[in-house]
């Protein structure tokens, strides 16, 4: 049975402590650091130091917020490290308006269900040079909306860019870099055959990618990092059902499948460990929104995962068998 995961704590100033929605981990003057997302807070980033081996505490706001309406949001969904280079990407998503059944009436209620909203500062994908001796910014801040362009002309995905996330809109969850490369996953769209694509591309040349798809039997993803070998993705529902959610290793190859390419073997994605629910005092479930990898070996992986909805993400400690 592999070991229950441990706690991590944060300290300091954590901006909007219940909705961390992404984690990054790497080092600053040679101690290790994470990088923390929100996707509701007005400073979405901060860099967190580690001073004892389960403690990380708030050391730096990263200002990266673009001149925006009081109530626009980035909506931080995913962050990626590599090399002294920071990715920071929003979800590109539309929203419908929630119900609210203990604020307003039920006429009240049916009308907000109507309203959809647009936020053009979700639909950003940011880049910017870390100091490695400081942890601060270094140099120019670079920012691009050209993913969200690429989404309306897709042949796989302009048929969803009007639709509300969780509702099988656009809605991408994450962001790994390997070699220069980046791979956006998404939570929605899920296509027929429950197919789910990632789009390959580079921050210089958003226009020249490609898309590959994984088959997580109807499951979304919902962050993911790259590995030695490929990448260690959170897989969850695509909507608001409270499960189930899981950490599963993907080589980084596409699964559609043919008789010119049959299915490998090994599996192109391997299901690792379930993420069982996790809840606060008062009931509210953490939902698994954000890995980073501390330590890969050869026979497994050291992890930290967040969760939404949790204070200080509910952050935990893996130690993941490969598969």
């Amino acid at each position: 049975m592999p070991a229950l995961p441990q706690q991590i704590t944060f300290t300091g100033d954590v901006h909007e402590p219940y909705d961390l929605s992404a984690v990054v981990s790497f080092t600053v003057d040679g101690v290790p650091c994470l990088a923390i997302g929100s996707d509701e807070s007005a400073q979405p980033v901060q860099i967190l130091r580690q001073v004892s081996p389960h403690v990380y505490q708030v050391a730096t706001d990263l200002e990266i917020m673009l001149p925006a309406a009081d109530d626009d949001e980035i909506d931080i969904e995913s962050l990626a490290f590599e090399n002294g280079e920071l990715y920071v990407i929003g979800s590109h998503s539309r929203k419908r308006k929630r119900v609210k059944p203990r604020e307003k009436t039920a006429a009240q209620n049916r009308e907000r269900l109507t309203k959809i909203k647009t936020e053009a500062t979700r639909n950003q994908l940011f880049h910017l040079r870390l100091n490695p001796d400081s942890g601060k910014i270094k140099g120019e801040i670079y920012s691009s909306d050209g993913l969200a362009h690429l989404c309306g002309k897709d042949p796989y995905l302009k048929d969803f860019v009007e639709l509300p996330s969780k509702e099988n809109g656009i809605d991408i969850e994450a962001l790994a870099v390997k070699d220069g490369t980046l791979y956006l996953g998404f939570r929605g769209p899920i296509l027929r055959g429950n197919y789910v694509p990632v789009v390959v591309t580079s921050f210089d040349d958003l226009a020249s990618y490609r898309i590959r798809f994984i088959n997580l039997n109807g499951l979304a993803i919902r962050d993911m990092t790259a590995v030695r070998d490929g990448f260690l993705l959170i897989a969850g529902p695509m909507g608001d059902a409270p499960g189930p959610y899981g950490i599963y290793f993907w080589d980084g190859t596409d699964m559609v499948y043919g008789t010119d390419a049959p299915a490998p073997m090994p599996p192109a994605l391997t299901r690792l460990e379930e993420i069982p629910p996790i809840y606060d005092a008062s009931g509210a479930q953490g939902k698994a929104e954000g890995i980073t990898v501390l330590q890969e070996t050869e026979v497994s992986f050291l992890v930290i995962v967040v969760y939404d909805s949790l204070e200080n993400g509910g952050a935990q400690l893996w130690h993941v068998v490969k598969g």
